[in-house]
């Protein structure tokens, strides 16, 4: 008999990690394959996290990352880019949270009226690099925001 197609199959699965855990269990890691094991397996947690928590977790995640591997391969703070993805994605986060805060949007908010994701700002403080095409629907968010803003 074949199965019937549901569309919580296509959803991620809930969160079950709290960040005390993931830090616990990420403390244990002591090799390559213990530390690749534990990204895999916290991958959908991770995205779930307030951004605050995300950077405790990531702080950490660094600091494992770097003494089993010798240095990071990725830095996803914002206070230490670590490759050029980050620095050019970089002009493009300060105007996204210069417009954000002249007009008055969450960050949530911004990201979903720029291109219907929430999680826009986020993913760019965490390096994201947007293609060509992006950054346009971007700057040109920002635009309107502003032309909204006169025409007030």
């Amino acid at each position: 008999m074949a199965t019937r197609f549901n569309m919580a199959m296509l959803a991620p699965p809930p969160a079950r990690l709290s960040p005390a855990i993931m830090l616990a269990d990420l403390a244990r890691c002591t090799t390559e394959s213990d530390y690749r094991e534990w990204v895999s397996a916290t991958e959908w947690d991770r995205r779930r996290l307030s951004e605050s928590a995300l950077l405790t977790v990531e702080r950490k995640r660094r600091e494992v990352e770097q003494a089993i591997r010798g240095k990071p391969r990725l830095s996803l703070i914002e206070d230490e880019p670590a490759n050029s993805a980050e620095r050019t994605a970089s002009p493009l986060l300060a105007d996204v949270l210069a417009a954000i805060e002249q007009h008055g949007v969450s960050p949530c908010a911004f990201g979903a009226g720029a291109l219907n994701d929430p999680m826009l700002v986020t993913s760019l403080r965490l390096g994201r690099s947007p293609r060509p095409t992006t950054v346009t629907r971007i700057r040109a968010h920002i635009a309107r925001l502003a032309s909204q803003q006169e025409g007030r």
